[in-house]
């Protein structure tokens, strides 16, 4: 089944800018409206709108992202990202021990075929991260190309919550 079988694509005309900003967090307009500058001028440049349009469907998933899970939900998951990142240095004990359950407790769920397929996975991300190759999903597209959910480099994310915990 190819991409296009699951959602088709929409027209390049239906990817208003103004409604894409208007639909991300207040917190992500910045970065969005620098992107946005900067895709123009390079379609400007080379005369190819490849680029463009590709940061525009890009961020439309994020809006819709953001409209399906509610505003709160996606500032939510952007804040525990922020927070992930300033402690990647110092990881948080409790956290790297809810995970080792977590992923204890779903490897017994799968079965000895799902287990070959995510050790398989696992050998093939790590070859492709020690040859220093781009890390690919199981369909052989790039990880960050995947499904973006965070298109903000997080060091240019702020919230108040955040800064005070952080």
């Amino acid at each position: 089944m190819t991409d296009d079988a699951i959602e088709p694509p929409r027209p390049f005309s239906g990817l208003a800018p103004r409604a894409i900003r208007d639909a991300v967090l207040e917190e992500e307009r910045p970065a969005f409206e620098r992107q946005y500058r900067a895709a123009l001028a390079t379609a400007a440049e080379t005369l190819d709108l490849t680029e463009l349009e590709e940061l525009l469907r890009a961020w439309h998933r994020i809006g819709e992202l953001t409209e399906r899970d509610g505003r709160a939900k996606r500032r939510e998951i952007l804040i525990r990202a922020v927070r992930v990142w300033r402690n990647r240095d110092t990881p948080d004990p409790e956290a790297l021990r809810r995970s080792r359950e977590f992923d204890e407790r779903l490897w017994a769920r799968l079965s000895d075929e799902q287990r070959r397929e995510a050790e398989a996975n696992r050998a093939r991300m790590r070859r492709q991260f020690e040859a220093g190759e781009p890390i690919t999903d199981s369909r052989g597209r790039p990880i960050g190309e995947s499904e973006p959910y965070v298109l903000v480099p997080l060091d240019e994310l702020h919230f108040d919550d955040v800064e005070a915990a952080g």
